[in-house]
């Protein structure tokens, strides 16, 4: 399933830098712990855990480069052992410059039976003619639990760049056991296909999604319970699907990023609730 990875390079030449990124998750004595991180430049992982005690162990993906640059490949690998509990954050928005051949990231998350998951990601924003694809893919075993989500704004807005950048294509699968259970496929092309017309973003200019799967939870109750929270929401459209095999799926349509982020951040305080059994909406 790896993608081979070639020794980093230098920028300069239209060649991009190859920039990998392996996290492993481990429990020991009722906490987790990081119990491997690997990087290249211009990658760091931080430890920001606060409660030495909590189970869960929060990280940050920091980077010293400004975003993705023209001919960059990035590989991350991420793995959450036997209930083990990861919450996975960046530093800041995701930048991708102006491009001719474009960048490619890939990442493979494993997530072990009992383990847990977060990844709360800051927004994407692609450039005027920037080139992007993406590939995710999470392998889920018994009892995992996960949290995923993604933000794509349509460019520097303030600057007047909206839908200015060339083609956005991301794909997230979700497996269960090897089973495919969710594929998740965007594809902005904004040459090709008008985004703000009827039919596809039409008023709108950013959007979100939130993967859930939780074998514990009820997966109707959960999607009801946003609806509730999200009903009277101005500026905001809101769909939720269920998927297969204890799954859901939840998008956003908005204006901003800020915005959708903080869309993101109240549901997965919802689901944190319910998984505790504690409904915040009351």
């Amino acid at each position: 399933m790896d993608t081979p990875i070639r020794a980093i390079g230098r920028r300069g030449g239209g060649k991009g830098m190859t920039c990998t990124l392996h996290i492993t998750a481990a429990l020991r004595a009722g906490i987790t712990y990081l119990r491997h991180s690997y990087c290249t430049r211009p990658f760091k992982v931080a430890n920001i855990r606060e409660d030495r005690a909590a189970l869960q162990l929060p990280l940050v993906i920091m980077s010293a480069s400004p975003g993705m640059l023209d001919g960059d490949v990035y590989h991350w690998k991420i793995e959450v052992e036997a209930g083990a509990h990861l919450l996975l954050q960046t530093q800041s928005y995701q930048r991708l410059f102006t491009m001719q051949q474009g960048a490619h990231q890939r990442i493979d998350v494993e997530v072990a039976s009992g383990a847990a998951l977060h990844y709360l990601p800051h927004p994407t924003v692609p450039q005027a003619a920037a080139v992007f694809e993406g590939h995710t893919h999470i392998h889920l075993q018994e009892n995992a639990h996960l949290l995923w989500s993604e933000i794509i704004t349509c460019g520097r807005k303030l600057n007047g760049e909206v839908f200015a950048f060339t083609r956005f294509h991301s794909t997230t699968e979700v497996r269960w056991k090897n089973k495919l259970v969710l594929r998740e496929n965007t594809w902005l092309e904004p040459q090709r296909w008008s985004l703000p017309g009827m039919g596809q973003l039409e008023t709108y200019t950013h959007q979100a999604s939130l993967f859930c799967f939780d074998e514990q939870l009820d997966m109707n109750a959960l999607a009801d319970a946003l609806h509730e929270m999200f009903a009277m929401e101005e500026r905001i459209a809101t769909g939720v699907s269920r998927t297969a095999h204890h799954g859901l799926m939840l998008r956003f349509l908005g204006q901003g990023g800020e915005q959708l982020q903080t869309m993101i951040a109240r549901a997965a305080a919802l689901v944190a609730g319910m998984r505790e059994g504690v409904n915040i909406l009351k």
